[in-house]
């Protein structure tokens, strides 16, 4: 084919009809000579590479760029992959579930992104981002505690609620080439520093940490007498728990008294939990 008469709409016409073909394959379906029929494919392959309307790959292949596709990140068994299809995201991504990103579709199915290896996303999880905000040389900041995402978020509409070193929850606006951008949406306060640590590592993992309204527990009022069966009852005894104020986990007791003979007797009370919550039960499966 002569060189005026290859034009772009040739190359994406070819293709379209063509399975990914290498440069050989193009020069062997245009029937072009060593020359400048090559060089004129050549340039015009470079022009569509660099327009984003042709890629590629790293064997050498050429194929149309369709319009990529938007889907939702999940995560699945600890890792981070498109709803629907499964299919794994590479490491170092700097997504979150719920995020909705760019999935370049077509024959070379593959991930639309950035050269630092980041995703493109193009709306961010509702999902509230967990920070600590820093206050910064010229401008404060919050830094991300979230373990899918690592960086720095731009704080928008600061209105100066949130102090140095508070643990916050941050509606995340919009990111782009590792940069984020984020409203503060709360303070996590916390009665103390282990409280406010255990709050943070809770709420940045997602950790969920309130029962559903709509999982009846059906605990018993009261030991029965079939409860004590095999068992000695020790309920005389003035057992003591040393959990703080705010336990909800109260699993164990002690007791101590001293020995007439000199030494001390000591009761450890453990609360046997199998016995009231069976295997597969709705109550044991959301504890797991």
């Amino acid at each position: 084919m002569p060189e005026t008469q290859l034009f772009a709409s040739d190359v994406r016409d070819a293709l379209k009809s063509l399975d990914a073909p290498r440069w050989d394959g193009l020069v062997q379906h245009f029937r072009l000579a060593k020359g400048p029929g090559t060089h004129r494919l050549r340039r015009l392959l470079r022009g569509l590479e660099h327009l984003g309307e042709v890629s590629r790959s790293a064997d050498g292949r050429y194929a149309l760029i369709n319009e990529p596709e938007v889907v939702k990140v999940v995560e699945s068994f600890g890792k981070l992959v498109v709803e629907g299809s499964g299919d794994e995201l590479p490491p170092g991504s700097n997504v979150r579930p719920g995020d909705r990103i760019e999935l370049q579709a077509g024959r070379q199915r593959g991930w639309r992104g950035r050269r630092d290896g980041g995703l493109r996303v193009v709306e961010p999880s509702p999902e509230p981002l967990i920070g600590c905000v820093v206050e910064g040389y010229r401008r404060r900041y919050v830094e991300s505690l979230d373990p899918k995402v690592k960086g720095r978020v731009e704080i928008e509409d600061d209105d100066r609620r949130a102090r140095d070193g508070d643990i916050v929850e941050m509606s995340l606006l919009w990111q782009d080439r590792g940069r984020f951008s984020g409203r503060i949406l709360s303070v996590l306060h916390a009665m103390n520093e282990a409280d406010r640590a255990a709050v943070a590592l809770l709420r940045s993992h997602r950790v969920p940490v309130e029962w559903p309204d709509a999982l009846d527990i059906d605990a018993p009022p009261s030991v029965t007498d079939g409860d004590t069966v095999g068992r000695r009852d020790l309920t005389a005894l003035p057992l003591v728990t040393i959990d703080g104020p705010d336990a909800r986990d109260f699993d164990d007791a002690v007791y101590a008294e001293t020995k007439p003979r000199g030494g001390w007797r000591m009761v450890v009370a453990i609360a046997d939990v199998a016995h009231y919550v069976k295997p597969d039960t709705p109550l044991d499966i959301e504890a797991r």
